[in-house]
């Protein structure tokens, strides 16, 4: 069996994990997203508040191992895309909030890990992109949901023309939340992680599954925020 290509560190109420393959920019196989998978539903059994996801090396992630997807028979593929759809959907799914710390190349897979993440924080060196459709495939999590970050234009230069584009612009595009100098990103996004740990727990459990919703409207904002009210200690007169 490959090796997973992934590190874990908890940090308090953080959960540090770390894409650790850095001689291939990180690229994903499908081993490493097993154990994205397996590593973020341990997060939430340990009672994690916060997940932040980051890149050894000198890249984000430069999205799935050609080498491993070119070695599938025709009739491999689709348990292959299905297998690796589940790791993206488990982080896209997190019932806590999720925080990409980007740098580098950030390109095919590894650009939907960061669009399904719930804050981005990239370094001005960061550049992004979803070539798949060059090679002969399509950027499932991207198309389903990435429009809830970006307009449909921005989602088509990346998808149709395979065009990559600059932290500055992913920045005024809103892929990019927070926009940090060179080297910084990992600094911020621990900073952000520790203003998210420090909250109250229902209460950003309920903001972060009504945030994800791209339209939940007034009763279920009204819904979550009774159950918030309910959950929390009587204030003391």
């Amino acid at each position: 069996m490959s090796e997973p290509h992934l590190r874990v560190r908890r940090d308090g109420p953080v959960a540090w994990l770390t894409l650790d393959r850095p001689e291939r920019r990180n690229a994903l196989t499908a081993v490493t997203l097993d154990a994205l998978g397996l590593a973020l539903a341990a997060a939430v059994a340990d009672g994690v508040r916060v997940v932040v996801l980051h890149g050894a090396g000198s890249a984000f992630s430069s999205g799935a191992d050609l080498a491993e997807t070119a070695a599938l028979a025709a009739g491999e593929r689709e348990a292959y895309l299905r297998r690796t759809l589940a790791a993206l959907r488990a982080l896209d799914d997190l019932p806590i909030p999720t925080v990409a710390a980007v740098h580098g190349h950030a390109l095919a897979g590894g650009c939907e890990l960061a669009l399904v993440c719930d804050v981005v924080v990239a370094s001005e060196d960061a550049c992004f992109g979803l070539p798949e459709t060059s090679i002969g495939m399509l950027p499932v999590v991207a198309l389903a949901a990435g429009r809830r970050r970006i307009s449909s234009g921005t989602l088509a230069r990346l998808t149709l023309a395979n065009e990559r584009i600059a932290a500055t612009e992913a920045h005024r595009a809103g892929l990019v939340d927070v926009l940090v100098p060179a080297g910084q990103h990992v600094e911020e996004a621990g900073r952000l992680a520790g203003r998210i740990a420090a909250a109250d727990p229902v209460a950003i459990a309920e903001a972060t599954r009504l945030l994800r919703d791209p339209d939940p409207g007034y009763a279920a904002a009204l819904a979550a925020a009774a159950r918030v009210m309910g959950a929390a200690p009587p204030a003391r007169s």
